[in-house]
């Protein structure tokens, strides 16, 4: 864990082959008050890592997702994590969302609700119709934009490695104190 952290919120985006959507959820990110932009990638072979670089984020690989986000948050110096997928579209002023939630008793972390961008071929209600493949659930969970403060992150040991992800990373952090949704939306493409 760092030593000093600053308070404000680490953006990790977990990615592969997203080059299509990547400039158009950078673009939104730049009005989301982040500190920091961390990029784990999982083995894109189009042009995902140039497009990270050139907007600014400090890519991250290894061998396998949980060891990618541990080395992403390891260099993390915000105070906050929030994890996004670059098919998510977060509000304008996420970032100071978060800190304000954070400052809330007991609070550890939580998300955003997902709702419908306009275009978008699918939405939330269509998603929760749908019988779900576990890959699929993954993807929606971190198109929740879930976020948790980096201590708790830090207590709870990082990102699981046993498969669980982000589903078990909140089940422990639920353990720590309460998850608070947010009012505000985030947009799924």
């Amino acid at each position: 864990m760092q030593a000093s952290l600053v308070e404000g919120v680490s953006a990790v985006i977990i990615m592969e082959n997203a080059a299509d959507i990547l400039p158009e959820f950078f673009r939104n990110l730049r009005g989301c008050e982040v500190f920091e932009v961390l990029a784990c990638d999982c083995g894109s072979t189009d042009a995902s890592v140039a497009i990270a670089r050139d907007n600014g984020a400090n890519l991250f690989r290894a061998g396998d997702l949980a060891e990618s986000v541990n080395s992403a948050t390891d260099h993390a110096r915000g105070s906050a994590l929030w994890f996004l997928s670059p098919y998510c579209f977060p509000p304008e002023f996420g970032g100071n969302f978060i800190l304000d939630a954070l400052e809330m008793e007991n609070v550890v972390g939580g998300h955003f609700p997902l709702g419908r961008r306009p275009g978008s071929s699918r939405g939330y209600f269509d998603i929760l119709t749908n019988n779900l493949s576990a890959n699929f659930r993954r993807r929606l969970m971190l198109e929740q934009g879930p976020y948790i403060s980096h201590h708790a992150y830090e207590d709870i040991g990082g990102f699981p490695a046993d498969g669980s992800g982000l589903a078990g990373l909140f089940a422990k952090a639920r353990k720590k104190g309460k998850l608070f949704t947010m009012p505000s939306p985030i947009l799924i493409a």
